[in-house]
């Protein structure tokens, strides 16, 4: 490397310039007029490498061109023998007196470098970052689509390729607007399954059995999470009499063991054991009388008019979805405030839900709709009615009353199920007063 005379005409600039922008170059131009030594040149040389007869830029195209708007037909330079030379590489990070890089631009002339042959060392002093050893090869292996990312990208994207290469394609797949997002929720994924194993692993060290994804079973109660190797050991001694362990993994409550144990032994009860089965049965049938209205009700949810009754169901839904315009989270004061930034000031009315909205609005209402097997077994007589649970039934029995009312036809065993609904509630009620 040697500083040199070289002529304009002899220089050209590089391919692999990550540069695109190149600013305003009549004012950098302008600038060099306060050479003392020679006027019209940078103060800074451009950094070239020799190539036959003629000079490639390394580094300062930006100053070469403005020096053609200036006129100027030679100039000092700092002079490579090839592109091995890792100074030269290097100087394409320099921002002496340079418009500053953008951040892809930045990436581009880091990956360049590093494919040049630079040490990776020499590359993460320049650029001051770390890691750019894995960079590298997560560069060669992306190839072209790497020059569209910035170094934080490719760090994530390098970080996740050896031990989660499907995680690293997710985060080298999102574009430049979301891959922070995408690399969180693959981090926080990684980190969830490292706590699963750490309690795998724990699990396998006291000799217990894990249940994957157990719900808790008839006859069990809850007693503990254990979310740490060191709560399951101090579990597994607090229940050294047995227990069940069940590991659960989820976005929601990441990774953790559930210890159930069996309740106490009872002597059976013949009338709760059978109210226990007709609570089982009634189950299935009211899925299937749900099911049975769903039917009935899409075809009519896809045309332009809906029934009546179901129409008028729709738009009681449609509000309670929009919610409370006094409330400030609520969905419809959301979209009054976007109303009032768009300057409307004409009537806002709830307006009723037809498409894909009904349908997504149905769905909801029927899920509400359906009660659950606590409440199902308060019908049944295995615990006090609530008013919780009659609320369910209530709430049950409108929708499909209301599907009646639009021209659903309810099977004899639906019709039937309806009444004893009807009545488990009326009963409960009565004995109140």
């Amino acid at each position: 490397m040697e500083l040199k005379r070289v002529k304009a005409a002899d220089v050209y600039p590089s391919e692999g310039n990550p540069r695109e922008d190149m600013g305003d170059l009549e004012a950098l131009a302008a600038s060099f007029e306060l050479n003392p030594a020679h006027p019209g040149e940078p103060l800074n040389p451009p950094l070239l490498v020799q190539d036959g007869g003629v000079y490639r830029i390394v580094d300062g195209e930006r100053r070469w061109r403005a020096m053609g708007l200036a006129g100027t037909k030679e100039f000092d330079a700092v002079v490579c023998e090839d592109w091995a030379d890792a100074d030269a590489a290097l100087a394409m990070l320099a921002t002496d007196d340079k418009k500053p890089l953008d951040e892809v631009e930045r990436s581009r002339g880091v990956q360049r470098a590093l494919l040049l042959g630079v040490e990776p060392q020499k590359v993460e002093r320049a650029a001051r970052r770390k890691g750019l050893r894995k960079v590298k090869k997560a560069v060669e292996r992306l190839g072209a689509e790497a020059e569209l990312m910035s170094l934080d990208h490719l760090l994530a994207v390098a970080e996740l390729a050896d031990a989660h290469p499907e995680l690293s394609d997710k985060v080298a797949n999102a574009d430049e607007g979301a891959w922070e997002r995408v690399y969180r929720d693959a981090r926080a994924q990684v980190e969830r399954e490292r706590d699963a194993q750490a309690l795998r692993d724990k699990a396998a060290e006291l000799r217990l059995h894990l249940e994957e994804g157990a719900e808790r079973p008839e006859g069990m109660s809850y007693e503990l999470t254990c979310r740490t190797p060191e709560d399951l050991e101090a579990a597994a001694e607090e229940y050294a009499g047995g227990a069940l362990y069940s590991l659960s993994v989820n976005a929601w409550n990441g990774a953790r063991v559930v210890v159930y144990t069996a309740l106490p032994d009872e002597e059976a009860d013949p009338e709760r054991e059978a109210a226990k089965e007709r609570r089982d049965a009634m189950a299935q049938r009211v899925e299937d009388m749900v099911h049975s209205v769903c039917a009935f009700i899409v075809p009519k949810l896809m045309r332009p008019t809906a029934g009546t009754e179901l129409r008028n169901c729709m738009e009681e839904a449609a509000k309670e979805w929009l919610g409370p315009r006094g409330s400030q989270w609520s969905k419809g004061a959301m979209a009054s405030r976007w109303l009032d930034e768009a300057e409307w000031e004409g009537a806002r009315p709830d307006g009723s839900a037809s498409g894909m909205v009904a349908a997504c609005i149905a769905r909801d209402w029927l899920a509400t709709a359906e009660p659950n097997r606590t409440v199902l077994g308060m019908a049944c007589g295995l615990d006090e009615m609530s008013d919780y649970g009659r609320d369910q039934l209530a709430h049950l029995l409108d929708a499909m009353g209301a599907a009646a009312g639009d021209g659903w036809e309810p099977s004899r065993e639906d019709m039937a199920l309806m009444a004893e609904l009807s009545a488990a509630c009326k009963e409960d009620e009565s004995e109140e007063l």
